[in-house]
């Protein structure tokens, strides 16, 4: 994490009356980090900071991935840092620069100038000269591999992080913990959830669904099988468990209920509880006594 998380928190705060220094103090941070945006607050080395922003990555964005892996030449003296961006279709020129020069820089904020990045490989044709983009990066730029990643040590996931703070690396990941509870962190679950807080509002609809998951709706039909399931499941499973709960738990109306979970009519869920249970809902709430 750098300093530059807080820009503009110090001018927000005075502009209130309030003293910016002593709230950073009150949480741990030195003041330091409300003018300076390099500041690193956050993972003693690399590594840890990879494996953070691979896991929680997922929560900004299902487009983009990364990790580190063996190099793909096989050479065991150097690794590769990965960088995908699953769109549904290819992506733009413009966003793979983007995204792999902010690592590039990334990595050289974290472990200092000259990292030791060995070469650059891209999995399209860059539109500007490839001089361009050696000049960026300063090391050999191939293009048109099978995947776009930076040639690092094997070594460079040890690599220490000066200036991190690990007491505050450690509020940042209680708090992730807190926020992103483990069965969040796969596509279905998140669909789940997303399906249960709005489908007495609107229609559950995949569509509707990936644009919240800022996924393609082919990429969200993809994964999810690829977990086992489908949308249509999904939906039916959050409805059948969410009309249990209310058949046996409360004195809800069946009309009620039929809107709660997205039904036009209450003769929708007379059928979808044969189907699930055998017996209308009526007989349920009945047996749940």
């Amino acid at each position: 994490m750098r300093s530059a998380g807080v820009k503009g928190f110090r001018a927000v705060v005075e502009s209130l009356g309030g003293d910016a220094d002593a709230m950073a103090r009150r949480v741990g941070l030195d003041p330091a980090v409300l003018d300076e945006d390099d500041i690193l607050v956050n993972s003693p080395s690399v590594g840890e900071a990879l494996a953070a922003v691979a896991r929680y990555l997922r929560f900004h964005t299902d487009t983009i991935r990364v990790d580190l892996r063996p190099d793909l030449s096989g050479d065991t003296a150097t690794t590769a840092f990965v960088y995908e961006a699953n769109l549904g279709a290819p992506p733009r020129v413009q966003s793979m620069d983007a995204g792999i020069g902010f690592v590039h820089r990334a990595f050289d904020l974290m472990a200092g100038p000259g990292y030791g990045l060995r070469s650059v490989h891209l999995a399209y044709e860059p539109i500007a000269p490839l001089a361009v983009y050696e000049e960026f990066f300063g090391v050999p730029v191939v293009v048109s591999s099978a995947l776009t990643y930076l040639r690092l040590p094997a070594d460079f996931a040890s690599t220490p992080i000066a200036g991190a703070d690990e007491a505050n690396r450690a509020r940042a990941m209680a708090y992730l913990e807190s926020v992103l509870p483990a069965e969040l962190e796969d596509l279905a679950g998140r669909t789940r959830a997303i399906v249960h807080e709005t489908l007495a509002y609107v229609p559950p609809q995949m569509t509707h669904v990936a644009r919240l998951l800022n996924v393609h709706r082919r990429t969200l039909q993809r994964r999810l099988a690829d977990q086992g399931t489908g949308f249509a499941q999904i939906v039916d499973d959050v409805r059948r468990e969410t009309v249990h709960r209310y058949l046996t738990r409360t004195a809800v109306p069946l009309h009620e209920i039929s809107a709660a979970v997205g039904f036009a009519e209450q003769a929708t869920l007379t059928r979808s509880a044969r189907r699930w249970w055998g017996e209308t809902p009526t007989a349920v709430r009945q047996g749940s006594h």
